[in-house]
């Protein structure tokens, strides 16, 4: 399935991720802070619920942006932009959130020329001189829940700025500061849990924003612990655990609950049977049978590519109403099938 042509949520996020690495590559990033701080670092642009949707990997000075992008936009941005060329236009308006790294008053204005709302985190030296907001050690000085807001008339940008443990600026294009919630803090001084207020825009960036560490989390429960030498594997591996965590958040959006580790066996048993014979040992042959692994129901349901062959052996039929011993089979399944049980024994009671 392509991804770019799955866009199951209005709600987008753009950030970092890292594939760990710790060998000798020009890619190779170091990253403070980050959970992996060695290894090769991924532009991800991912739904609120961690479904990636596109990619880009960080070559450094050979990475392939758009040179229009990085000039308007800054290097980091211009990745961001690049991808949104390639998704289905048709569910517009996204709302996309991003952090202090990528925001700046020119990409939220492209983005809104382009149907796109989005909402970031934004440092203090990219915000306007003029721009009428006290400034971020008077606010220290507030107290907790404090907020000022700001609106820039002509690009139609909504600025805030709230006091918590510590000052944030956050700009939007799509969301104002209310309807105000209340939310619970636990206070150090007074050793007490506190209701401090919060604007509506803070509320919909700290709910949204966490895709990528939501993919990050979901790769690292069960990653491929198979090691190997060459430069590139880890992203194969990387690649192969991301196609899995894909196909479980649309699994889980269809509403059936199976968890992580569940669909990851369900996966890995329908590839041992399909090959099940395994390769040839060196050494002497051995005529003691080789384990078989049974038929599993996802492939005997799934109503693919499943043809009656003849056999040279006469097989007992697998189905458990019949007796008949023939020379007909399921070439899918490997099992012995007369023509009359055939489809009965493929469909689901």
């Amino acid at each position: 399935v392509n991804v770019l042509t799955i866009v199951p949520s209005e709600f987008l996020c753009f950030d970092e991720s890292m594939v760990k690495y710790y060998g000798k590559h020009g890619c190779k990033q170091f990253l403070k802070g980050k959970p992996i701080r060695f290894g090769y670092k991924i532009w991800s642009l991912n739904t609120d619920t961690g479904y990636l949707i596109n990619f880009e990997i960080f070559q450094g000075k050979n990475t392939t942006t758009n040179e229009t992008y990085s000039k308007l936009f800054g290097k980091s941005a211009a990745p961001l932009v690049s991808m949104l060329d390639e998704i289905p236009q048709d569910e517009l308006p996204y709302q996309l959130f991003f952090d202090n790294l990528f925001t700046s008053p020119a990409l939220m204005k492209h983005l809104k020329d382009r149907g796109y709302g989005s909402t970031g985190t934004v440092r203090i030296n990219r915000l306007p001189k003029d721009c009428p907001l006290s400034s971020k050690k008077d606010m220290q000085n507030e107290s907790r829940g404090s907020f000022q807001c700001k609106i820039e008339k002509e690009d139609g940008i909504f600025v805030a700025r709230w006091k918590d443990n510590s000052v944030v600026t956050v700009a939007s294009t799509s969301y104002g500061i209310e309807p105000i919630a209340s939310v619970k803090r636990f206070s150090q001084s007074e050793k007490k849990y506190l209701h401090i207020q919060q604007p509506f825009v803070i509320k919909q960036y700290n709910h949204h924003m966490g895709g990528t560490d939501l993919m990050d989390e979901d790769i690292s429960t069960h990653r491929i612990g198979i090691r190997g030498k060459k430069w590139w594997w880890p992203l194969f591996t990387w690649l192969i655990d991301l196609g899995t965590t894909n196909a479980w958040r649309l699994l889980r959006l269809s509403g059936n609950k199976m968890t992580k580790l569940t669909f990851r066996r369900e996966i890995v048993q329908c590839y041992l049977t399909r090959y099940k014979t395994p390769p040839a040992l060196p050494g002497p042959s051995t005529s003691r049978k080789v384990f078989v692994a049974k038929n599993k129901n996802s492939l005997r349901y799934d109503g693919l590519h499943h043809y009656v062959i003849p056999t040279e052996k006469r097989r007992r039929c697998a189905n458990r109403l019949c007796s008949s011993v023939g020379r007909t089979a399921c070439k899918k399944c490997d099992v012995g099938l007369c023509v009359k049980c055939f489809e009965n024994y493929h469909k689901l009671q």
